[in-house]
């Protein structure tokens, strides 16, 4: 993050507990040189990870692999919607 990252830049966060020391570090790092930040979490609603998103995908769920497929359910989605956009509006 401190090499590559950028004003204006986004960061995908994902850590299923909102705690992971490493993910952490990088959101703060990414908040510090001007990035939006987009969480996804789980666990407890007041994860430290979720109170630096700009946006947050929040899996109100204690269990690694619920969270994780849900989380994979949104990103999947999210793929999907930016890839039918872009194709919508690129030249044919």
């Amino acid at each position: 993050m401190d090499l590559w990252a950028d004003r204006d830049d986004l960061l995908i966060a994902v850590s299923s507990s909102g705690e992971s020391e490493n993910i952490l570090k990088a959101a703060a790092t990414a908040r510090e040189k001007g990035c939006r930040l987009i969480t996804f979490t789980g666990f407890a609603p007041a994860n430290r990870l979720r109170q630096l998103g700009d946006v947050n995908v929040y899996v109100p769920a204690s269990d690694y692999g619920y969270v994780e497929t849900a989380h994979a359910i949104v990103a999947h989605c999210i793929t999907d919607m930016a890839a039918m956009r872009a194709s919508a509006s690129a030249p044919v």
